[in-house]
């Protein structure tokens, strides 16, 4: 039986200023590539569980491992855990993605980037500087995951991409997603790390008048929805008009924050090297927009959001 430990209200207190000093200042895990999403959802905390939701091809595999790469490169232990794809089809997107290159020309022709290649080699060698785990089809049962957290280095960062994929242990796929993510989040609290959980979109998004996802239509949108600290939504528009002009289009819809605001933000899509950027723009929402998120009718319509500006200097 688990053992209930009581604190009192000024243990409470006193754990709650501990953790407000340390963050002084600012979070512990920030996303230098994406500044302004980092300042919308206030960082990245330890034994919280955020949830990256989006149509197949929209792009959330994609912001998933830039936010990994980007936290391992300031030092923080990440384990990536793919359940779609193989690791070498990862490692190309994460190759096209620092180098900014079109991972198609480095599939047909590595030679062309014999230079950058090696850099990178020789980069991903010192784990000391990008401690970055990359695992194919491990953890899809709970018992494997647990395993692995405890036999490994301690993590900073868990991602598994993507719920739907774990593998069917109970009465139906439903049960089995759902002890998933309960059990995920208990040991991201108990194992003090950041947990990410990838999870897809039900085609009700395709009858949308604009395409944009809801909630309500993460697969499994109870206990996820339920569970989650924070919920981002990957919307690709290019993706439903091949307007050449919207390739470069991409807005991420904050559709869920227990500690700040929802809203959405708008940033650049580059997909042939697999790369997000910041455009530092700053984008008003209104509550209608804000409820075709979150999959309700708000009473009256108005701005309730504004996103900040930023920028991303590369300090190496």
């Amino acid at each position: 039986m688990k053992e209930i430990v009581l604190r009192s209200l000024t243990e409470i207190y006193d754990s709650l200023m501990e953790r407000l000093n340390l963050e002084k200042g600012g979070p512990e895990m920030t996303m230098k590539t994406l500044p302004t999403l980092n300042q919308k959802i206030l960082g990245f905390y330890r034994k919280r569980l955020y949830v990256i939701g989006g149509r197949t091809s929209q792009g959330k595999t994609t912001l998933a491992m830039q936010i990994a790469m980007d936290l391992a490169k300031q030092g923080k232990r990440v384990f990536f855990l793919t359940f779609e794809m193989d690791e070498e089809e990862m490692m190309i997107r994460m190759i096209a993605n620092i180098c900014n290159e079109d991972a198609n020309c480095i599939r047909h022709d590595p030679d062309l980037f014999k230079g950058k290649l090696n850099k990178i080699k020789e980069f991903f060698g010192k784990r000391d500087k990008f401690p970055f785990l990359l695992t194919y089809n491990v953890g899809k049962e709970t018992s494997e995951l647990i395993a692995m957290i405890a036999d490994l280095p301690k993590p900073d960062v868990v991602i598994v991409d993507y719920i739907q994929a774990i593998k069917k242990l109970d009465i139906d796929k439903l049960t089995t997603m759902n002890n998933y993510i309960l059990s995920f989040r208990e040991l991201a609290v108990t194992n003090n790390f950041v947990g990410i959980l990838l999870s897809q979109i039900n085609r009700g998004a395709m009858d949308s008048h604009d395409k944009k996802p809801q909630l309500w239509q993460l697969k499994g949108s109870g206990t996820i929805e339920e569970h989650s600290d924070v919920v981002l939504l990957c919307h690709w528009d290019y993706f439903y008009t091949n307007n050449p002009k919207k390739l470069n289009d991409y807005t991420i819809c904050i559709a869920k924050n227990r500690q700040g605001p929802t809203g959405m933000m708008k940033c650049a899509f580059l997909p042939d090297s697999y790369l997000f950027k910041d455009t530092g723009d700053s984008v008003f929402v209104t509550a209608a927009e804000v409820a075709s998120v979150k999959g309700d009718i708000p009473e009256e319509a108005g701005k309730i959001a504004k996103m900040f500006d930023g920028s991303y200097v590369d300090e190496d």
